[in-house]
């Protein structure tokens, strides 16, 4: 009987330091699959975020180049409407230079107005349809509209309006960097 025991025992330790041995090599395996499935997953989620990030660069390039362009042409469009003005006032309004300018505006309001539709479409993107920045856009160009047809809007309240717009764009710039 003792040696039966014996016999059992000396199988039984056997299978134990075999076990020990497999647990002791597969454990190195199993750390380093799961290391791998972790960076894996980190490079990944490294990628994705590199990707919005370079996503979210580019239309914020996008957006601020057209917001500069709509700036720019609101500025000749106001600062040509002030010339028109003052020929007005010293009754040269029928002169070559008024024509000339009665043209321009025209055709700068038209340019504003597809700055703006454009502008709009753009920040929609990112905010949705009904934002602040969409609303004041809308607004100054009502306020550009009165201007160019002597409602009585005058520069200082387009100026104000204009403010509150780069508030708005310096707003979304941070939402959209995020």
């Amino acid at each position: 009987m003792i040696k039966s025991d014996i016999k059992t025992d000396v199988k039984t330790s056997t299978i134990f330091k075999i076990l020990e041995i497999g647990i002791s090599a597969s454990i190195p395996l199993i750390i380093f699959i799961l290391g791998m499935q972790l960076t894996r997953r980190i490079e990944d989620s490294k990628n994705e975020s590199a990707k919005r990030y370079y996503w979210n660069t580019k239309w914020n390039e996008i957006f601020f180049e057209k917001y500069k362009e709509s700036l720019e042409k609101i500025t000749v469009l106001l600062s040509n409407m002030e010339l028109y003005r003052n020929l007005a006032q010293q009754g040269k309004s029928n002169d070559k230079e008024a024509k000339d300018l009665i043209v321009n505006i025209n055709e700068l309001s038209f340019a504003v107005f597809r700055a703006t539709i454009g502008l709009k479409i753009q920040s929609s993107n990112l905010l949705g349809e009904e934002n602040t920045f969409t609303k004041n856009l809308d607004e100054l160009y009502l306020l550009i509209a009165g201007a160019i047809n002597n409602t009585g809007v005058n520069l200082i309240q387009i100026f104000e309006k204009l403010k509150e717009l780069h508030k708005n764009a310096g707003e979304i710039f941070d939402k959209n960097i995020k």
